[in-house]
């Protein structure tokens, strides 16, 4: 289940599967430094009649969370190979 926190401090629970999820990291063109990242999601909501934005909003949510775990797996292993 995914929870999103909506105005006035309302948690509503959907139901879904992720059917497919992947990301490809890059190097920026503009900044070495940078990562860009493209991500493909294919989510079966099980409930009917949500609202695009609720779904946006879910994927937006699933995404960022990805990104941070990532962040911090690398540093971990920068950690590690110091």
């Amino acid at each position: 289940c995914v929870c999103l926190a909506l105005v006035c401090n309302i948690q509503i629970y959907f139901r879904g599967h992720v059917i497919l999820a992947g990301g490809r990291f890059r190097v920026c063109p503009e900044d070495s430094a940078k990562t860009v990242v493209d991500y493909v999601m294919c989510v079966d909501f099980k409930e009917k009649n949500i609202p695009k934005i609720i779904m946006d909003a879910t994927m937006s949510t699933l995404i960022m969370q990805d990104a941070e775990y990532t962040r911090k797996q690398i540093e971990k292993l920068k950690q590690e190979a110091v």
